[in-house]
This record gives structure tokens, C-alpha cells and sequence, in this order.
């Protein structure tokens, strides 16, 4: 398995790690409240109010947690920082 599968596949095994984690899932977290999870989390920031809509809309049309983590940890942003610290 080449760098990067094995960076992507670790990834995604800590995230998920986390947010299906018996303490995690048994947390009362609203879909704002986990999308502003998820920018505090890959991004380091506050959500602006564009983003958070339209993750939120993404969340009201079906799609699952899973996949807007994973729109987070596959983002060019979260690609930058992790260029940052040397991680391709």
C-alpha cells in the first residue's frame, strides 16, 4: 500500500474512532452541534455561516454523519493543514 492510502486509511480510522466511540455516540449532539464539531476538529476554526448551512442542508437531505466527516477529512483545507505539518 502506497504513502497516501496508508495516510488516508488512518485518517479515517481516527475520525471514525472517535466519533463512533461509545462516549461520543452517547453524547446528546444536535446535527449544528456536530458539524461545528467537525470544524473545530479537521479545521481549527469556527464554522462560517456558509459552510455550516450548507452542511446542514446536506444533513436535512439524507446524508449520513459519515459522509459529511469524511467531506471534512477528504477537504482541500484539511489537506493544507495536514501539508503543513509534512502529512500528504
Amino acid at each position: 500500500v502506497n504513502a497516501p492510502d496508508r495516510i488516508k486509511a488512518a485518517i479515517e480510522t481516527a475520525t471514525t474512532g472517535f466519533f463512533h466511540s461509545r462516549e461520543y455516540l452517547n453524547m446528546p449532539v444536535t446535527n449544528y452541534q456536530y458539524i461545528l464539531t467537525l470544524y473545530r476538529t479537521f479545521l481549527g476554526r469556527e464554522a462560517d455561516q456558509g459552510g455550516s448551512s450548507y452542511w446542514m442542508e446536506k444533513l436535512s437531505s439524507g446524508m449520513s454523519k459519515d459522509k459529511v466527516l469524511m467531506g471534512f477529512a477528504n477537504s482541500k483545507e484539511f489537506s493544507d493543514i495536514m501539508a503543513k505539518y509534512g502529512i500528504k
